[in-house]
C-alpha cells in the first residue's frame, strides 16, 4: 500500500511514520516559526539602526559583509559536517545564472531602500512583489489563482497606493530602489521555480554569495567618495555600532537558515503567514518611532497603511483556505479508496465465514 500509517510514540506531540519519515513535534514547529519571525524582525531593526540611526555611508558595504559571512558560515558548516552541498564548479554557476545577478540587485536596492524610507512605508511598498508574483504565476507559470487571492491583492495594493500618495517623507530614489527590489524578488522567485529543481538551497545560497562578493567590491571601489567616507566613519570606535554591524552582517545568513527550516517543518504557507504577522509588528513599531524614528504621521497615510495590512492578512487567509481545499481534494479520493478496500475486505471475510 502506498499510504503511510503513523504510529504514536510516547510523546503525544510527536508522531513517527512507519516507513521512518518523521513528523515534527509541536514544540519544533512553534520554535521554527518563532525563530523565523524573530530573526526577520531583528534584521530589519539592525539594518535600519545601522544605515539610518548611525548614518552608515554605504548599503553596498553592508551587503558585502553579509555575503562574506554567508560564505564563511557555509564553508565551516560543510567542513564540520553540519550541512552538505556539492562543490561549486563553473558549470553549477552557469546553471543558476542569472539568479545571482538578480539577487545582487535585490539586496543592494533593498538595503538602500531601508536607509532612505521609513519602516512602515518600506514594508508596505515591498508588498508590490505580491501582485507581481501573482501576474508571473498566471502568465508565465500558468497557475490558477482564486478570486479570494485576487481581491485580497487588490485590497493590499489599494492601501499601498493611498499610503504612498500621502507619504510626507516621500523620497523618489528610495521608492525607485524598493520597487526595483520588489521586481527582483518576483523575478528571483519565479525563475528559481524553473531553474533550481536539481540544486540544493545551500548550494544556491553559496553561489549567490560567491558571485556577489566581487560585484559589491567593485561597486565600492568605483565610488572613491564612498570609500573615503567608510575609512573616516566616526562610529568605527563605537562598540554599540560594531555590535549592530556584526549583527546585520550575520543575520542575513540566519534569516535564510530559518526560512528554510520553517518551510521544511511547517510548509511554505507558514512562512507567508509568519512574514505577514511580522510585518504588522514592524509597521506599528516604525509608526511609534521604535525603529528608525523617521516616520511622519498623517491620517490618510495611516489609513492606507492599515488597509494594506488588512489586505495582506486577507491574502494569508485566502492562501490558507486554498491549501485546505487542495488537501481535501487529495485526501477524499484516498479515503474513498481506503473505504473501498475495507469494504471489499469485509465482504471477503463474510464469504469465507459462510463457506
Amino acid at each position: 500500500s502506498s499510504s503511510i500509517r503513523h504510529t504514536p510514540t510516547k510523546n503525544n506531540n510527536e508522531i513517527v511514520s512507519k516507513d521512518g519519515g518523521e513528523q515534527y513535534s509541536s514544540f519544533t514547529k512553534l520554535s521554527a516559526a518563532f525563530s523565523y519571525g524573530i530573526t526577520s524582525i531583528a534584521i530589519q531593526l539592525v539594518n535600519k539602526i545601522t544605515l539610518t540611526t548611525y548614518e552608515f555611508p554605504s548599503a553596498n558595504a553592508v551587503a558585502l559583509a553579509q555575503c562574506v559571512f554567508v560564505v564563511v558560515a557555509l564553508s565551516l558548516g560543510k567542513a564540520f559536517g553540519y550541512i552538505q552541498y556539492p562543490s561549486i564548479t563553473y558549470a553549477s554557476i552557469k546553471a543558476v545564472m542569472p539568479l545571482p545577478l538578480i539577487q545582487i540587485l535585490n539586496v543592494s536596492c533593498g538595503l538602500f531602500g531601508t536607509k532612505a524610507i521609513s519602516i512602515p512605508m518600506f514594508t508596505t511598498l515591498r508588498r508590490i512583489s505580491v501582485p507581481l508574483t501573482l501576474l508571473s504565476e498566471v502568465y508565465l507559470l500558468k497557475l490558477p489563482v482564486s478570486r479570494r487571492v485576487k481581491l485580497s491583492v487588490a485590497l493590499l495594493m489599494a492601501g499601498a497606493v493611498v499610503a504612498a500618495m500621502n507619504d510626507l517623507s516621500f523620497d523618489a530614489t528610495g521608492y525607485a530602489a524598493i520597487f526595483t527590489s520588489a521586481v527582483a524578488t518576483t523575478a528571483y522567485g519565479t525563475l528559481s521555480k524553473v531553474k533550481l529543481s536539481s540544486m540544493t538551497k545551500w548550494e544556491v545560497l553559496y553561489i549567490n554569495s560567491i558571485v556577489s562578493i566581487p560585484f559589491f567590491s567593485l561597486l565600492l571601489n568605483l565610488n572613491r567618495n564612498t570609500m573615503s567616507q567608510l575609512y573616516d566613519f566616526p562610529s568605527w570606535s563605537d562598540p554599540w555600532f560594531l555590535l549592530f554591524f556584526l549583527m546585520t552582517s550575520c543575520l542575513g545568513f540566519w534569516l535564510n537558515f530559518f526560512i528554510l527550516f520553517n518551510t521544511q517543518v511547517n510548509g511554505p504557507l507558514s512562512t507567508t503567514v509568519v512574514g505577514t504577522t511580522k510585518n504588522i509588528f514592524t509597521t506599528y513599531a516604525g509608526m511609534l518611532g521604535s525603529i528608525g524614528g523617521d516616520y511622519v504621521f498623517s491620517w490618510p497615510n495611516f489609513i492606507g497603511l492599515n488597509v494594506s495590512m488588512g489586505g495582506a492578512l486577507c491574502y494569508s487567509a485566502a492562501k490558507i483556505l486554498e491549501q485546505r481545499t487542495t488537501r481535501n481534494d487529495v485526501l477524499l479520493p484516498i479515503m474513498a479508496n481506503e473505504n473501498s478496500s475495507s469494504t471489499s475486505l469485509v465482504d471477503t471475510n463474510k464469504k469465507e465465514s459462510r463457506e
